[in-house]
């Protein structure tokens, strides 16, 4: 038996489903499609202004915490690696 979904007439193969698998919201139509909340989803604006404070910031905010200290970190080295050699100079 199949069932279609009121909001986005997807059609799931599981005989009860709770939630639709395309827009995630409930089966019985009891909430409207815009109030589904996708977990997760981050504004990208901000992340692009939080990187351009601070390299790695974005990543950070986006939940990628390993990824945004390895670009600070990297960032950190490549200003070392510049400013070194423009004291010597």
């Amino acid at each position: 038996m199949t069932t279609t979904c009121p909001h986005c007439g997807f059609i799931s193969l599981d005989p009860s489903p709770r939630f639709c698998s395309s827009c995630g919201s409930r089966m019985d139509g009891s909430c409207p499609e815009t109030s589904a909340v996708i977990p997760g989803l981050k504004n990208r604006t901000m992340a692009g202004l939080c990187s351009s404070v601070l390299p790695g910031l974005g990543q950070v905010y986006n939940g990628e915490t390993k990824k945004g200290f390895a670009l600070f970190i990297l960032a950190l080295a490549g200003l070392v690696a510049l400013i070194i050699p423009g004291l010597i100079v």
